[in-house]
C-alpha cells in the first residue's frame, strides 16, 4: 500500500534553465562575489575569483562525496573568510538571494507535472519534494511560482537540512517528519545516482522518470516511467 509519494525537483518537477543549473552547479561562490565586486562591495582580483573557482570546487566535491550539504550562503562565506574579505552575512546572502531569484522567469514545469500532483492530491495521498539544491528559498518561490506548493505536505531541500541525496537519512528524516514507513511510500525522480540509488537505500519504492527518447541503461528502478502523468496508474492500482 502507497500512503505518500515524494518527488525530486528540479529535472522531475520542473525545468529551471540553465542559468539556474550553472549557478547551482558552478557559479555558485563566484556569481556573488563578482556582483559584489562591481558593486564595489568587496576588493577582489581576477586572481581572487580564481582562488574563489578553487576553494568551491574541493567544498563542492567534499559534499559530493560524504552526503553533507553546504548551502550557498555558506559556501560563499567561507570561501570569502578564506580570502580574507571581510563581507557581512547579510551582504552575502542579499547577493545570493538576487542571483538565484533572477532566475525564476526560467523556471517552466515539467509536462504533466500539475495534472499528476493533482490526481495524487484527489486520492488522499501525502505529497513531498525532496531536492538537492544550494539554495532553499528558490526552490519553494518556484514551486509557488508554478502554483505546486499547495500539494506537499513538506518540501526538504539539502541546503536546508546539511544531508543530500542519495545518502538514506534525507529520505528517512523525511517520512519520518511524515509519519510514513518506507514501504509504504515512492520516490520520483530523473537522476538515477542520487534520487533512485537514496530511495532503494532508505527502503523506498524508487520511479525512475526517464526522457522518452532516452535509453535507461537497466539501471535497477522499482519503475520506469517516460511522462509523469504515468505515474498516476501505478499508483492507484497500489492503494
Amino acid at each position: 500500500m502507497i500512503r505518500a509519494v515524494l518527488f525530486d525537483f528540479s529535472g522531475t518537477l520542473a525545468d529551471c534553465g540553465p542559468d539556474w543549473l550553472n549557478l547551482e552547479l558552478v557559479t555558485t561562490v563566484r556569481a556573488p562575489l563578482t556582483l559584489l565586486r562591481e558593486r564595489q562591495l568587496a576588493s577582489l582580483t581576477d586572481d581572487d575569483l580564481a582562488r574563489a573557482d578553487d576553494i568551491y570546487l574541493h567544498l563542492r566535491q567534499a559534499a559530493k562525496e560524504t552526503g553533507v550539504e553546504i548551502s550557498a550562503y555558506e559556501a560563499t562565506h567561507h570561501v570569502a573568510a578564506a580570502l580574507n574579505i571581510g563581507l557581512a552575512d547579510e551582504v552575502i546572502a542579499a547577493a545570493v538571494d538576487e542571483l538565484f531569484y533572477a532566475c525564476l522567469p526560467d523556471v517552466q514545469p515539467i509536462a504533466g507535472a500539475i495534472e499528476t500532483l493533482e490526481a495524487l492530491r484527489q486520492r488522499s495521498l501525502t505529497l513531498g519534494v525532496i531536492s538537492n539544491a544550494r539554495h532553499g528559498p528558490f526552490v519553494l518561490r518556484a514551486l509557488e511560482r508554478l502554483k505546486m506548493r499547495h500539494f506537499f505536505h513538506t518540501i526538504v531541500v539539502s541546503a536546508d537540512v546539511h544531508l543530500r541525496k542519495p545518502r538514506p537519512e534525507i529520505f528517512l528524516n523525511t517520512l519520518a517528519g511524515l509519519g510514513v514507513p518506507p514501504h509504504e511510500s515512492a520516490f520520483v525522480g530523473d537522476y538515477h545516482p542520487y534520487d533512485i540509488v537514496g530511495a532503494q537505500a532508505a527502503g523506498m519504492h524508487s520511479i525512475w522518470l526517464v526522457e522518452p527518447d532516452r535509453p535507461h541503461d537497466d539501471l535497477p528502478a522499482d519503475v520506469i516511467i517516460r511522462r509523469l502523468p504515468d505515474l498516476v496508474p501505478w499508483v492507484a492500482a497500489h492503494l
